[in-house]
Formats: structure tokens, sequence, C-alpha cells
């Protein structure tokens, strides 16, 4: 079993679980299972996968993206 420690988030306390890679055993982000504070439920199921870990294949459109990661 794989435990990555997590920061304290600056948006309250969360119950996460870690997500890895199943064919290289990287680890790769969390999905919130759990959030506390009531302003925060609507991250209850997602998923945050570091852009760190992701590999550019056939390319990406940038320009369709990068709203979502501001």
């Amino acid at each position: 079993m794989h435990h990555h420690q997590h920061p304290a988030y600056l948006s309250g306390l969360h119950f996460v679980s870690d997500i890895y890679c199943e064919c290289c055993d990287t680890y790769l982000g969390w999905k919130y299972e759990q959030a506390f504070e009531p302003s925060q439920k609507y991250k209850e199921g997602k998923y945050i996968i570091e852009l760190a870990h992701l590999i550019k294949d056939n390319g990406w459109n940038w320009s369709l993206l990068e709203p979502q990661l501001r």
C-alpha cells in the first residue's frame, strides 16, 4: 500500500486517496473522498492529476486546456 504525504490544504480539511499508475507504480495525484467544509463539498469524488506526470502524445490543443489550468 502506498502512502503519499499531503500538505494541509488552505481550503480546509479533506480526506483524499492517492492515485498511482497501475503499470509503472508512479504517484499521479489524488481523489477527494470527503470534504469537511460545506463550501468544499463540490470537490468530493473529483480527481487531481498532477500535470508533471502527463505525457504529451499526438499533440495537445493547449488553447483549450489553458483556461482550465489557471
